[in-house]
């Protein structure tokens, strides 16, 4: 984590494990997972949240926000994890190849440089001259006087019984309440809706079908969008767009949600030709 004047700039590498995209509300919610740890990640970007996989590892940056008494990263940055992964392997390579050019360089300076043997008679550090003569102390003689010695009694302490430590009573042991558990919540996004086909509606406007998707619990609605941008909700597989404007070319998505809010990857995009204006 860094600090960035009063923000609190969050920097890591985690684990796609939910998206859910709350009705009404103009953002999603990613979950990701860093070392057992999960963070919550809200982007206005759903085209780009469509796009990201479950299950895979991502580069996260943002902001931290609160609301109320929770956390969470407003508006990451989310690219995926191979990314770095490619430009940190290039950075290593640079920092070898300088290396290896510094440690060349170092190499031809030594075998340039020149050493000049010492001229006879001079001096050699770390080895003594030979003609100095070697003096060796005399030995002390026997008749020298010894150093008195002093018979000082030995002096005995008395020592205190050791004490025991007072013994407290071991703590007792709560009652192991028993906890009923709770079936674990859906994490598993519906499948992608295929076959997403598109074209003029005879009462004006494009007229959009797709094959229904699949979910363990039940898909509830799907999302329409058109370059890149929300249009609507439908309970149907099927949809009319009224409001395209003509003109110019237009490219459809769809994505799938579940009573839990989790939120399918992009359909296949689909291209509608640009239709004449009235």
């Amino acid at each position: 984590m860094e600090q960035a004047g009063l923000q609190t700039i969050a920097t890591f590498n985690g684990t796609l494990l939910t998206r859910k995209r709350v009705h009404g509300k103009p953002f999603v919610q990613l979950i990701f997972r860093e070392a057992g740890k999960d963070w919550l990640c809200l982007s206005s970007d759903i085209a780009h949240a469509a796009r990201l996989q479950v299950g895979k590892k991502y580069r996260i940056e943002g902001i931290f926000k609160s609301l109320g008494e929770h956390t969470y990263i407003h508006e990451p940055q989310i690219a995926p994890l191979a990314q770095q992964i490619v430009k940190r392997r290039l950075w290593i390579s640079l920092a070898i190849a300088l290396a290896i050019l510094l440690t060349g360089t170092g190499i031809v300076l030594a075998a340039t440089h020149k050493v000049t043997p010492p001229s006879p008679g001079a001096p050699v550090f770390g080895r003594a001259p030979t003609d100095v003569p070697v003096t060796t102390p005399t030995d002390t003689p026997s008749d020298a006087p010894a150093a008195p010695s002093t018979n000082t009694p030995p002096v005995t302490t008395a020592t205190s019984p050791p004490q025991s430590a007072p013994t407290t009573p071991p703590p007792a042991t709560p009652p192991v309440l028993a906890v009923t558990p709770q079936p674990p919540a859906d994490t598993i996004a519906p499948t992608v809706p295929t076959d997403l086909m598109a074209g003029a509606s005879l009462t004006g406007g494009i007229s959009l079908s797709w094959q229904a998707s699949t979910d363990d619990v039940a898909v509830v609605s799907y999302e329409v969008f058109r370059d890149g941008s929300s249009v609507s909700s439908t309970t149907d597989t099927t949809y009319t767009d009224t409001t395209a404007p003509a003109g110019v070319d237009h490219t459809y998505t769809v994505v799938a949600f579940d009573a839990a809010n989790n939120m399918s990857a992009s359909s296949a995009p689909y291209t509608v030709p640009a239709t004449p204006e009235p």
